[in-house]
């Protein structure tokens, strides 16, 4: 038997109690879990993120992206009346999910998810993401009805829509 001193025993506590109000605020699947995007995780998330050819419609010029902290902040203030989460794999941010166009009246929202580049995609990543994001939009968001938007031509995307049943 080991004697703990009481401090010690209050420092577990809160580092529990921490924990738990962590848990609290994501969503989680055994692969990935989503959490508020905050300014640090974006900045650590665009750091390595490559623009994917597919989501251009046919005939748009594809932009190229380069990172810096004023494009992040920029982005940010951009989406700031959207639901923001990162998509994280441990603790490494590897997508995006965002609810736009929030009706609270008609209790919909437009659901959409980046991933980071294509390390991470084709691995099931986006796919128990947006289950992630659909469950959390219902359960927590308490929204009744959500679109989702895909480029045309982006089958991946589609793929995962149809998954986790928004496209038929």
């Amino acid at each position: 038997i080991k004697i703990i001193p009481a401090n010690f025993k209050y420092i577990i506590f809160l580092h529990i109690f921490s924990f738990l109000s962590i848990l609290e605020q994501m969503f989680m699947s055994d692969i990935v879990y989503l959490t508020k995007m905050t300014r640090a995780i974006a900045r650590a998330y665009f750091k390595e993120f490559t623009i994917d050819p597919v989501v251009f419609l046919p005939g748009q010029p594809i932009c190229q992206f380069q990172y810096s902290d004023e494009w992040v902040d920029a982005y940010l203030a951009r989406y700031k009346d959207c639901e923001h989460l990162a998509i994280m794999l441990m603790e490494k941010p590897i997508g995006e999910i965002l609810f736009k166009h929030i009706d609270h009246a008609n209790k919909a929202a437009v659901l959409s998810i980046h991933l980071q580049n294509d390390s991470v995609k084709g691995k099931g990543h986006g796919t128990a993401a947006e289950k992630l994001a659909v469950k959390y939009g219902f359960d927590k968001k308490g929204l009744s009805v959500l679109y989702a938007d895909t480029v045309k031509n982006n089958l991946r995307s589609k793929r995962v829509l149809e998954k986790v049943g928004l496209l038929g």
